[in-house]
């Protein structure tokens, strides 16, 4: 689970001792985007304790001991970007309508670009934070130790008693700068789990899972173990209406498209082939899945003697929970290979039977494991439309089930439990 990478360790203390901290962070940030291309690593590594290391070094030149006067009820939250959908955003959020009682500040690095920096939020993300009470700075300033001096300044002036990182693998502002001299309460959420990303070593951090599989591998690493948060859903839930009378069965997925890139055993192309030359009479995608791989995904359809109409692309929602009850599906596909999971908490919440095709053995990042819900799960094409079918037989069986896990495990208040517990 760990990257060696030979000489990094030579060369980073290089830079470091002749003060050359813009190259520092170039070098770490671009090892770790290529990290992220390295298809060797996907489902496989998650740790390089080197790069956190020299990090961590930065982060704490000059400094013996916490700031005076932290503000017990302030919080900052750092990320890397935000999105209108997705894990990363909703996780935030749902901290934020938890803990109502405090004064959050969303600081966005915006590491994932180079030279175009986000000067607002979309419009949709714009009124939730509004709705929430979220202050949102944005950091502005071109180099990255320049970024990172903006953050500093940031943190000193603002005094936060609590540092939430929700940080994407790549992010040298947030690690170079952040440490657990930095606030009295130093988080990091492990978001970035199935490929390495910094801040995952790091033991000045309170290191904080969100997947089950995740925490099976990071509890093994670290002493003491880390934290495992239980998603959840932050408003009342319903589980969707099963008994409408139809006889349709409707499947439906999430997830951006990246999530099922790659050739694990089967591709998606060839999921929905199969599925879609069975029983199923409409598959739904929910999810920004760009129009090339829309229309591919329609022409290899149709090249296969398959109606591609039964497809349909619903690009983001508002809401994913909603947008489960309106369709009301029979059964919902996880993701994959990358699984979905804040999405999967939705899913349980909704009652909806999961359909979970497993990688092999080599990836264990992506192995389903009983911690994360009751699940329909198959190994080759050839399960799927049996797997279909006990779905349709049983689902009233599994409906009652996913429900159950979502009330026993993620429950909102059992999350507002478990972070009062942490700060």
């Amino acid at each position: 689970m760990q990257v060696n990478i030979s000489g990094l360790d030579k060369r980073l203390g290089q830079l470091f001792s002749s003060g050359e901290y813009e190259s520092l962070l170039i070098e770490v940030r671009t090892l770790f985007q290529r990290l992220r291309g390295e298809k060797s690593l996907y489902g496989k590594a998650l740790f390089e304790p080197i790069s956190d290391r020299w990090l961590h070094k930065l982060a704490t030149s000059g400094l013996s001991s916490l700031p005076k006067n932290l503000d017990s009820n302030t919080i900052v939250h750092l990320a890397s970007h935000v999105y209108v959908t997705g894990g990363h955003t909703r996780v935030f959020e749902d901290i934020v309508a938890a803990l109502p009682d405090k004064k959050h500040i969303l600081i966005l690095t915006s590491i994932m670009f180079d030279e175009i920096f986000r000067t607002q939020l979309p419009l949709l993300l714009h009124e939730r934070f509004r709705r929430l009470g979220v202050n949102v700075i944005f950091l502005l300033k071109s180099g990255l130790i320049e970024r990172a001096d903006e953050l500093r300044r940031y943190l000193e002036e603002i005094k936060p008693g609590s540092i939430f990182i929700n940080s994407h693998h790549e992010d040298v502002v947030i690690h170079s700068v952040v440490s657990g001299l930095s606030s009295n309460n130093v988080n990091f959420l492990h978001h970035a789990d199935h490929l390495p990303c910094l801040g995952a070593t790091r033991s000045d951090y309170n290191h904080i899972d969100l997947t089950a599989e995740c925490h099976r591998v990071c509890k093994t690493r670290f002493t003491p173990s880390p934290f495992m948060l239980n998603m959840a859903v932050p408003y009342s839930t319903q589980s969707v209406n099963i008994s409408t009378g139809s006889s349709d069965i409707v499947a439906v997925t999430s997830g951006a498209y990246h999530k099922f890139q790659g050739s694990l055993r089967y591709t998606y192309p060839a999921v929905l082939e199969k599925l879609l030359a069975g029983t199923i009479s409409t598959f739904y995608h929910i999810g920004d899945v760009p129009s090339p791989e829309q229309t591919f995904l329609r022409e290899y359809l149709d090249t296969r003697g398959i109606h591609s109409a039964k497809l349909i692309f619903m690009g983001n929602v508002p809401s994913l929970i909603g947008a489960l009850q309106e369709i009301s599906p029979t059964f919902y596909l996880e993701s994959f290979p990358v699984g979905g999971g804040k999405a999967r908490v939705e899913v349980l919440g909704a009652g909806i039977p999961i359909l979970r095709i497993q990688p092999d053995e080599t990836l264990p990042l992506f192995r389903w494991i009983e911690e994360v819900g009751p699940s329909t799960v198959v190994s080759d094409l050839e399960g799927l439309l049996p797997a279909v079918d006990e779905i349709v037989s049983r689902r009233c069986e599994f409906s009652t089930a996913s429900r159950r896990f979502y009330d026993e495990n993620h429950s909102f208040s059992r999350f507002e439990n478990m972070l009062r517990n942490v700060i």
